[in-house]
Formats: structure tokens, sequence, C-alpha cells
């Protein structure tokens, strides 16, 4: 069991993999490995999510319906094979991405930084980041589907994120700091001339400030474009609430187990394996069930209790005889001697 007034929920929020998988074990008794916490993930019984260590880019949004589905009139060209009456009209576009056919994101124009841990969502590239993941410890094989939507994550208050990435930014950094590099290792081997050297830092600098200044007049959304997966310096991690919401789950199921092994023991009767097993008798506990205990007449039933119960018996049990029906009838009828019965007035 889980023990909110340890150290561990105390001092920690999340726990890495490995460490929830040795939880896990600890917690129930067998062995958890690291693939059998992605596993849970990816089956989802257990929230997964990412602490983004030096932070993320992404555009946000709200899940909603179809209803608020966001739509625009692209510009297109004239194309032919048209129907008359279809030419030269706008053709809407989905501009929101969806989900699932019944959840769709309505992302923001603006990109933002996240930091910290973030859930992830299992819709997009995040999921085929974990499912890699979990066949590469199985030595299962190479994960070699590709999502075009991105990778999201999101929050508790409802807000999905697609993971962004700067295409202009990467290349610029790529290459500035390899020819920095190139610059530096002349300068280390004396192959270069003082003056030359300080030029090259010079324009290198110079450069650099150009490129910023380029980029904070540009819109920087315009900068970038959907993840291709999670960021290669983020971790996935467990919350601590989630552990509990996954232990919690399988002592519910247990308990649900255990009172219908409970159930079955107190009524051996019903027990189809029992030696002594009377299916007309399991077969009246059930009409009586249905018909006064679940959905009770207000009143004498038309034509008496008997009529009642046979006329059941022969809507669900139309293979049982005549006589086994009589039988049942008589068995289970609250007021066998005619007229109103005495333990309820409205009988």
């Amino acid at each position: 069991m889980f023990n909110k007034k340890g150290k561990l929920f105390k001092l920690k929020e999340w726990l890495t993999v490995p460490e929830a998988a040795k939880h896990l074990s600890t917690v129930l008794g067998e062995e958890v490995s690291v693939a059998d916490v992605l596993r849970l993930s990816l089956d989802g019984h257990l929230k997964l999510s990412v602490n983004f260590v030096n932070y993320a880019k992404a555009r946000c949004g709200k899940v909603v319906p179809y209803e608020d589905v966001k739509w625009r009139e692209p510009i297109i060209p004239e194309l032919k094979n048209l129907y008359d009456e279809a030419k030269g009209k706008p053709v809407l576009v989905m501009e929101s991405l969806n989900i699932d056919g019944e959840r769709f994101l309505n992302l923001g124009d603006k990109v933002i930084t996240l930091k910290g841990v973030w859930d992830l969502s299992m819709v997009g590239n995040e999921r085929l980041d974990v499912e890699h993941e979990y066949q590469q410890l199985t030595d299962g094989p190479e994960v070699t589907l590709q999502g075009l939507d991105g990778a999201f994550v999101e929050n508790e208050d409802g807000v999905m994120c697609q993971i962004q990435e700067s295409f202009d930014q990467n290349e610029y950094i790529s290459g500035a700091a390899a020819q920095l590099e190139k610059i530096k290792e002349h300068i280390a081997s004396n192959n270069i001339e003082e003056e030359k050297a300080k030029e090259l830092l010079s324009r290198h600098k110079k450069n650099r400030e150009e490129y910023l200044n380029k980029r904070e007049k540009k819109n920087p959304a315009d900068d970038y474009y959907p993840a291709g997966g999670l960021p290669r310096d983020s971790v996935l991690v467990v919350r601590i609430q989630a552990l509990i919401d996954l232990q919690e789950s399988l002592s519910s199921e247990q308990s649900t187990k255990d009172t219908n092994l409970g159930t079955q023991a107190a009524t051996p009767f019903l027990d189809k394996g029992h030696d002594f097993y009377a299916k007309e008798l399991k077969i009246a506990v059930e009409a009586w069930t249905e018909l006064y205990e679940k959905n009770p007449p207000q009143h004498v039933p038309q034509g008496g209790h008997k009529k009642y119960i046979t006329k059941w018996l022969e809507e669900k049990h139309p293979s049982l005889g005549q006589r086994a029906r009589e039988r049942i009838a008589t068995i289970i009828n609250p007021n066998p001697k005619g007229g109103a019965s005495p333990t309820n007035e409205n009988f």
C-alpha cells in the first residue's frame, strides 16, 4: 500500500520510470520492469508524464467537440472535373486537429515555453516514442510508424499542447557552432594569423547578432513546426498521483472479484458446477428477483400473480415445460391463496 504519510509523498511529486518500476515491485509483491511500466501506459492503465529538463516550445489550445471545430476558406487554383454548381465556391478546410473523431484540438498561434512536468496525451508521436522505447527493451521490431501532427502533452486544466521545433534556429546553431569550432582549432594550432583570427571571430559575432535581430522581427510562430517527437533532453516520469490511481484501480478490481466470489460462495445453488445444482431453483430465484425485487408491481397483476409469473417464464425461458412453469410460479407466488397480498397493501 502507498503510505501518504511517508517521505515519498513529502519530498516527491513524481518518479522516474525505473523508480516507478521499483516502487510498483514493492507494492504489488512481484517484479515490475521498466518495460512493464511503459506497457501499462500504452494500454491506458497508467498515466505517463514527461519532464522538460531544458524546457520545450509548444502551441497550446483546448480540446473541443465537433460543434466547436474551426474552419477556414483556402485560396485554391481552378480545379478541373468539378461539378458546375461547385465551381467558384470556396471549400472549407478543417483548421482544428482531429484527435479521435470525437475530440478536436483548437491550437493558438502563439508559441510558448513549457516548463516542468506535463502528462503525455498518447495521441501522437509521443505515443510512438514510448512504443519505440518499449520495443527496444523487449527486443521487439523497429517502430517505423510516423505521425504527421506531432507530439502532444496536456495538463490537469484540459490544456493540450503540440510540441514545436525551430528549423531556422536548429540549422543556424549547428552551422554556426561548427564554424566557431573550426576557427578555434585554427587558432589553437597556430595555422592562422592573429589579425585574421580576430577578423573571423568578429565576423562570426556580427553574423550571430544579425541573425538574432532578424529573428526578433519575424513572427515567432512562423519559425516553428510540429516536432517529430519528444525533445531528446526530456525525461519520462510517473506522477505519484498516477501511481496512486493505478493502485486504487487494482484494489477496486480485486475487491469486485472478491465480492463476486463471496456471492457465489454464499449462494452455491447458482453455481452450475455444484454437484446438486437445480436448474428450476436457479430460474425461480431469477424470476423472483426480476419480478418482485428489481421491478415490483404496484398492484395485483391482471390475472393474478401466477399468470404474471408464468407469462414472464414463457418469454424468458420458452424451452421450460408447462409443469415446470407452474411449479416455479407456485413457489415464488407471494399470495398463492389469491386476492391481495398480505405483505403489501398496494398489491
